[in-house]
């Protein structure tokens, strides 16, 4: 079997090309991973990132697990007091990532505005197809 490691980073490579940057940076960026038997364990910086992956990115990410190893593994987000290990570079790094405030909040923001805009679309596209059954009939 590949090192968890090796695994973790071509999980995350796929996670990568689905999310904006600031996201993948935000929630994955600062995330290890620990393989036990038939159970994936993922390693979040604190409580509040854990919610978030766990609300917001968990059918990604087994869609991500099942496209690099083609494994549907029990997944177990967890918290991990020390240290993770950052994406691709194997050094450890502080739990806060070196990242300042004002880059969360960016980020946050720009999730949020993502799914706005989703929401937006498909009121748009409602509106859209009653105007041309209106249309249609009249």
């Amino acid at each position: 079997m590949k090192n968890e490691t090796y695994i973790w980073d071509e999980v995350l490579d796929y996670v990568s090309e689905q999310i904006t940057k600031g996201s993948f940076e935000t929630w994955f960026k600062p995330s290890s991973l620990k393989i036990e038997e038939d159970k994936w364990y993922i390693a979040l910086s604190n409580e509040f990132a854990r919610d978030w992956v766990d609300m917001n990115y968990q059918s990604l990410i087994k869609d991500a697990i099942y496209e690099t190893t083609n494994e549907l593994p029990e997944l177990k987000l967890i918290v991990e007091a020390q240290p993770v290990r950052s994406f691709h570079t194997g050094e450890k790094t502080d739990k806060l990532n070196n990242r300042n405030p004002s880059q969360y909040n960016e980020s946050v923001r720009l999730d949020r505005l993502e799914k706005e805009i989703e929401l937006i679309k498909g009121k748009l596209d409602k509106i859209m197809d009653t105007l041309e059954r209106n249309s249609s009939q009249g």
